[in-house]
């Protein structure tokens, strides 16, 4: 029974993705629902490190070719640059809820027109240990790292230990006068 508790605590412990991984899969949701017609996708967009795991996955559904901004041959996906988030909230004391969320704006060049903006917009959610979100924060690449909150408090950290901090503090006002009066 605890042998069995242990490896299921492992699987768990490994089953908790890294900010990259939930990045590249998000990237892939856009990726198959980009409109890419030919055998080889054109497109032209920044190449900056938050637009790498987007490319990335173009790539694993067509060829891609970055076309020059000055280009205007072909149909081609402008991309506007992906907008990632990544926010932690606290859920207990050990407990975090991440969510990560991509935002990519695209448009179509056929036939020397740009389409109206499109924007597909993608997020993923789970709990993490806030020892395992630290550790996943800090190797994150800097657009998918954000400053964690501060652990939930408890009952006893919110309520009851400023209540006795005051009436420590009363109890000693008030026996400080009662004696000094006599």
């Amino acid at each position: 029974m605890l042998l069995a508790a242990i490896l299921l605590l492992q699987v768990q412990i490994f089953a908790q993705q890294h900010n990259l991984e939930v990045a590249s899969s998000l990237a892939d949701s856009v990726a198959w629902r980009l409109p890419i017609a030919a055998d080889t996708a054109l497109v032209r967009t920044s190449q900056s490190d938050a637009q790498m795991p987007i490319l990335q996955a173009i790539a694993r559904t067509a060829p891609v070719k970055i076309v020059s901004a000055d280009a205007h041959f072909g149909d081609f996906l402008f991309l506007s640059p992906a907008v990632w988030t990544v926010d932690y909230s606290p859920i207990s004391r050990n407990e975090i809820k991440r969510t990560i969320s991509i935002s990519l704006t695209f448009q179509r060049f056929s036939q020397n027109v740009l389409s109206p903006p499109e924007t597909l917009a993608f997020s993923f959610t789970d709990t993490l240990s806030y020892a395992r979100a630290e550790q996943i924060n800090a190797s994150s690449p800097e657009f998918l790292r954000r400053q964690l909150p501060a652990p939930k408090e408890t009952l006893w950290e919110q309520y009851l230990r400023p209540a006795i901090v005051v009436a420590t503090l009363a109890a000693t006002v008030w026996l400080f006068f009662s004696v000094r009066s006599r």
